[in-house]
Formats: C-alpha cells, sequence, structure tokens
C-alpha cells in the first residue's frame, strides 16, 4: 500500500485535535494529505464535536441554504422538456453550442474510480476497513489481497487478522493467517475482564511460538 504508515504518536494526536478543529489544519501539522486524515479519521471512528459542528469553523453557514430556496423547484414539478425531443425546445445553434457538454454512452464521470484505488468501508458491526478496487464493480479487502500477494491463495475456513488490532495497519508484518475456530476463541476474549484477556491473549501467542518452533524442529 502506498503512503506512509500512521505511527501511534499521530493517531493519539488525531483523536485528541480531531473533534474540535479544523481537518485542513491537522494535516499541514501532520504533514499529511487532507484525504489521508480523513481516512485516518473515519477508520477510529472519530468524528467532529456538536460544539465544533455549531461554530463558524465548520463553514456550515445557513446562509446559502435559505438564499437558494427561491430557485429550487418545488416539490411535484414537471421539467420543461420531459417527454420531449431536444430539437422540440431547443435551437440547433443551442444544441450546436452545448454539444461538447453533454454525456455520451459510455461516458464516465470525473469522480469515476480507477483500478487500484482505495476506499473505507464499515461493515456491519462498524469497524472500518480499507478496500482496493479490482475492476470495475469489484473491491476486495486490502489486507486479503496483500496477504495472498505474499502467501498465496487463503485457504478456505482461514481468516487473515490484524497482529495489533489496528484495520488500517496493512503492512504484510502485521498480518497473520488464523482458523474460523482460533478467530472464534479470540474473539471471546471480550467477555472477560481486561487483564485476564491479555493473560489469553499473552498465553494463545505463547503456545503459537511454541508450536512453531516444533514445527521448525521436525522439519530439520
Amino acid at each position: 500500500m502506498s503512503g506512509k504508515k500512521w505511527t501511534n504518536k499521530e493517531i493519539n494526536y488525531l483523536q485528541q485535535q480531531y473533534p474540535d478543529r479544523q481537518t485542513i489544519d491537522i494535516a499541514k501539522e501532520l504533514n499529511r494529505s487532507l484525504c489521508s486524515v480523513y481516512n485516518q479519521a473515519q477508520i477510529l471512528g472519530l468524528k467532529k464535536s456538536q460544539q465544533y459542528m455549531d461554530s463558524e469553523k465548520s463553514g456550515r453557514g445557513n446562509v446559502l441554504a435559505e438564499g437558494g430556496k427561491a430557485h429550487r423547484f418545488p416539490k411535484g414539478h414537471t421539467p420543461h422538456n420531459k417527454g420531449r425531443k431536444q430539437n422540440e425546445y431547443m435551437s440547433k445553434e443551442a444544441i450546436k453550442k452545448t454539444a461538447s457538454t453533454r454525456f455520451y454512452k459510455g461516458h464516465k464521470p470525473h469522480n469515476t474510480k480507477h483500478d487500484g484505488a482505495l476506499s473505507v468501508r464499515k461493515d456491519s458491526t462498524g469497524i472500518a476497513y480499507i478496500y482496493i478496487r479490482i475492476s470495475k464493480g469489484k473491491w476486495e479487502l486490502l489486507h486479503r489481497k496483500i496477504y495472498e500477494q505474499h502467501h498465496g491463495p487463503i485457504p478456505k475456513g482461514y481468516n487473515v487478522v490484524f497482529k495489533d488490532g489496528n484495520q488500517a495497519n496493512v503492512d504484510i508484518n502485521n498480518l497473520e493467517l488464523v482458523s474460523n475456530q482460533e478467530l472464534m476463541k479470540r474473539n471471546s476474549y471480550h467477555r472477560y475482564p481486561e487483564e485476564l484477556a491479555k493473560l489469553i491473549q499473552a498465553s494463545g501467542a505463547l503456545q503459537r511460538q511454541i508450536n512453531k518452533i516444533l514445527h521448525n524442529e521436525q522439519q530439520q
């Protein structure tokens, strides 16, 4: 994945500053793009505070909204050109003049995503993951794609998880393959007090290291 990896210090700063400050100022101080800051904030589930949204800093004014009411189409309005051919309501000169601005078959909007583009999306539980566009209409989870590029297809019944629990850290060294059974066991830690959950996790990590050592010895 392209881009600079977020450090714990940067994440802590973003968590503290994002709710009450303009995002563009935070981006400048972190020396990151505005898009990068917005994506990371979405991954962390950060939102602007109500106090910020009500302030002038948010840029949410009602002046344009109120001023534009007189120029909006009322509910139920029927466009004057509905059901009519273009030459029935436009002159030949007007048709020729607007030809370069019309959409044609096969036209792609300027904001169409390209292959390799990234998108942050939340699953049904509210956890944000990064997706990568493979082709038109086809997106895959980026961390699974990266794992497969290094280790090949993911076996049925296995999952790619993040060692540090950070879904934004898709570095290959932070990804590991676990079975459905192991994943279920790890998720069950949440039932226990924090200290006990950490001991269970540490025990599982130690057992995996022991199994790895035993496996290597058997291969020698």
